[in-house]
């Protein structure tokens, strides 16, 4: 393939971009990119390639995966004008739920200058409706945690993994949207929880109870898994970039394992 000479490598791409060079990785292997190679063997990305990703980008802020997203591009989606349209309808949700959350917060705020005291329950219901509409994404998983989950995990793991969650997807009461909103959920407790500062509280304990019994729901309780489970969300945390697509960063989830190990001190006790 000849390499136009505005050409740049993964890291400049990335860097101009606002994306990472491990997310073009997984794209590419998905087949949403092909870039060509300098004279050294390195990627190296052109104007078609940028024009790619940009109609990535915009159909990932509609909420499709990657498969879906590797359709529609392979069913000749790809006239600007149509993505551009695409991309004013995510700008236009995003401004409603903008609207929303900031008709939320003035509500909150005023009930604050009236004296009412907020509880755990309001607390937790702000965080939800104004900070998780669009951090618990499929995409997230497929571009940060399976990359790194593949160093960690051995194929015999993947494998354990993989036949836990198919069993509870075929659970007659699955439904993923539930699931999703249930994580959402967990998070937005322990976002309050850990604002108080002790995970050693009865409500950060039980907390704790419960994310571990619906995590184990399509995870093996395997002692070795959870340690590497738990390697891979702290190298996806520890790169910046990765972070900050992830619903929950470095303090909240050492305040959920920190009420994980008091769980397990009362269970023993």
């Amino acid at each position: 393939m000849p390499i136009p000479a505005a050409s740049r490598t993964a890291a400049k791409t990335a860097a101009a971009l606002g994306v990472t060079a491990k997310m073009l990785r997984v794209w590419e292997v998905h087949g949403l990119l092909q870039p060509g190679r300098n004279a050294a063997g390195w990627r190296v990305y052109g104007p078609v390639d940028f024009a790619r990703i940009h109609q990535v980008l915009a159909l990932r802020g509609l909420g499709l995966g990657l498969a879906e997203i590797a359709g529609l591009l392979a069913g000749r989606l790809a006239d600007l004008d149509t993505v551009l349209a695409l991309q004013a309808e995510v700008l236009r949700r995003r401004r409603a739920e903008a609207d929303k959350g900031l008709a939320l917060i003035d509500k909150a705020r005023l009930r604050l200058r009236s004296g009412d005291a907020f509880s755990l329950d309001d607390f937790a219901n702000l965080i939800r409706e104004t900070t998780m509409s669009e951090k618990i994404d499929k995409t997230v998983w497929q571009e940060v945690i399976e990359p790194i989950a593949q160093r960690h995990y051995t194929p015999e793991e993947m494998e354990i993994i993989r036949q836990k969650k198919m069993a509870f997807a075929g659970a007659w009461n699955f439904d993923p949207e539930a699931t999703t909103q249930k994580w959402a959920e967990l998070i937005a407790e322990a976002t309050a929880l850990c604002a108080k500062g002790d995970p050693t509280s009865p409500e950060a304990i039980d907390l704790a109870r419960r994310w571990n019994e619906f995590a184990h729901q399509f995870m093996p309780k395997d002692l070795a898994l959870t340690a590497k489970t738990q390697a891979i969300w702290s190298e996806a945390l520890a790169d910046p970039a990765s972070a900050a697509r992830l619903p929950l960063g470095p303090e909240l989830l050492a305040f959920v394992r920190a009420a994980a190990d008091a769980h397990r001190a009362s269970l023993s006790a």
